[in-house]
């Protein structure tokens, strides 16, 4: 899956996102990057509201993850599970999220549990800053879980 079709994927299945703004920037090397526009999210004392920031982190953990799923099984469902964001500094520029590396044992772990179980869960790491500066504002870690696609109907 390249970032054109997790964007589309994305908008088509998180509808808001379209509204939110939020762009995949790229995928590679183990990691997402997102973008948000300061403009769109602007609060009150002039920064990016901090349920803005906590969103587009938690979507670029989810994203991670829906890579990460799709050699595997590419109907699974993607939950977040829990999540914590550190705000450090005031974001008050366009911004971008960069996922950590996930962790290769962690990886196989994922891989083996969901075969074996049906779902697997994994933590995501992920930093904000502002587009054009290497200073940290913001982090995020999330544990999520992927299950299995139940295809029964429910009465």
């Amino acid at each position: 899956m390249n970032k054109y079709e997790l964007q589309k994927y994305i908008i088509e299945n998180i509808p808001i996102v379209k509204e939110m703004g939020f762009i995949i920037e790229n995928i590679e090397n183990n990691q997402i990057i997102v973008s948000g526009e300061y403009k769109k999210h602007i609060n009150h004392t002039n920064s990016v509201f901090g349920g803005s920031i906590s969103s587009v982190m938690t979507l670029a953990g989810w994203g991670r993850v829906r890579i990460l799923t799709e050699d595997i099984d590419n109907n699974a469902v993607i939950l977040v599970k829990n999540n914590s964001t550190d705000f450090i500094k005031p974001v008050v520029e366009d911004y971008i999220v960069i996922t950590e590396p996930l962790i290769e044992n962690d990886i196989e772990k994922f891989k083996k549990i969901y075969k074996k179980f049906g779902k697997g869960r994994i933590m995501v790491k992920a930093v904000l800053k502002h587009r054009n500066s290497d200073d940290i504002l913001a982090k995020f870690t999330g544990e999520f879980v992927a299950i299995k696609k139940c295809h029964k109907k429910m009465d």
